[in-house]
């Protein structure tokens, strides 16, 4: 085993979801850190595509870090324009849950991993979204869009330290 949490570092985007799936980061041992990182941090410059994409509803995730999301190399800033790759995007049918994740720092909370785009973006209704923290994206923490996002529900912190339960970054 290695230590500290569980990391995945793509090396090419993942497809989107389009079906009810369940990804429960907890099953995993973890070294005494909450979760499994999800990273882009080896993706491409130039990728436009988010981390993790749901389209197919009544899903449920947990215990999973979003991070480095990007369509510029680390340490260069990226244009306001879009594409702004998020950690997580939610579209289509919805009725999802999202549990106990780290959208834009790893299981450990350290800052320096965000997104580029959002931690999570919401484009869907009737989604869950519980104990989750956002923090160090570029955009911002948490964004909902579109006449057809309605009937979501949040209890997230973001930014701050997530266990000192301090808040600095927005909800767009």
């Amino acid at each position: 085993p290695v230590p500290g949490n569980p990391r995945i570092i793509l090396q090419s985007a993942l497809p989107e979801i389009t079906g009810p799936v369940l990804i429960d980061g907890h099953t995993q041992p973890t070294g005494g850190h909450l979760g499994v990182e999800i990273t882009g941090e080896a993706l491409p410059a130039g990728n436009v595509e988010d981390g993790l994409v749901l389209s197919g509803g009544n899903s449920l995730l947990r215990g999973l870090a979003l991070t480095r999301f990007r369509s510029v190399p680390l340490g260069e800033l990226p244009l306001p324009e879009a594409p702004n790759p998020s950690g997580m995007l939610l579209k289509g049918i919805g009725g999802n849950r999202v549990e106990f994740c780290f959208l834009g720092t790893p299981p450990s909370g350290t800052v320096g991993a965000g997104n580029e785009g959002y931690g999570l973006r919401i484009e869907s209704p009737d989604n869950r979204i519980e104990a989750c923290h956002a923090a160090g994206n570029w955009i911002g923490g948490i964004g909902i869009f579109g006449a057809e996002a309605t009937g979501n529900t949040l209890t997230v912190t973001v930014g701050g330290d997530p266990l000192a339960h301090r808040s600095s970054n927005l909800l767009g």
